[in-house]
């Protein structure tokens, strides 16, 4: 069987090549992170994960560097603006989800809906501790 010895979880027997070791070591460059970032919609687990970063090692680098804190950003926005645009499409339609969400959106009365056949009330739920004043 020969003298073989088990190895720590994670390392290979296979001998490395060290021409690809030292190849595939490169840090990213700005381009590769910033293309990453797009190409994976701001979302940065999965962007450090195509570069071959630490997630955490990304967002820090997003905090210090004004050119990935950009793009980041802007990538962000865009992905908002799409969710806006599909969220308008489904109140076009009649989702009732739709309607309430874009109505209720940063208020703080939350109003609440209760359909009826093809009526609908609009209820305004008064916040707690609230005083009435008798006159």
């Amino acid at each position: 069987m020969g003298n073989w010895k088990k190895k720590p979880f994670g390392t290979s027997h296979k001998k490395k090549d060290p021409d690809l070791i030292a190849f595939t070591s490169l840090p990213p460059t700005l381009e590769d992170i910033k293309d990453a970032l797009v190409r994976n919609r701001g979302i940065v687990g999965l962007a450090a994960k195509d570069v071959g970063l630490d997630p955490m090692a990304l967002y820090f680098a997003i905090t210090k560097t004004a050119a990935l804190a950009n793009v980041w950003n802007i990538v962000q926005e865009m992905v908002r603006d799409e969710a806006r645009e599909m969220l308008l499409k489904a109140a076009k339609s009649g989702e009732s989800w739709a309607v309430k969400f874009i109505l209720t959106e940063g208020k703080r009365e939350v109003p609440a809906f209760i359909e009826s056949s093809s009526v609908v009330e609009l209820k305004i739920a008064k916040p707690k501790n609230a005083k009435v004043s008798e006159g």
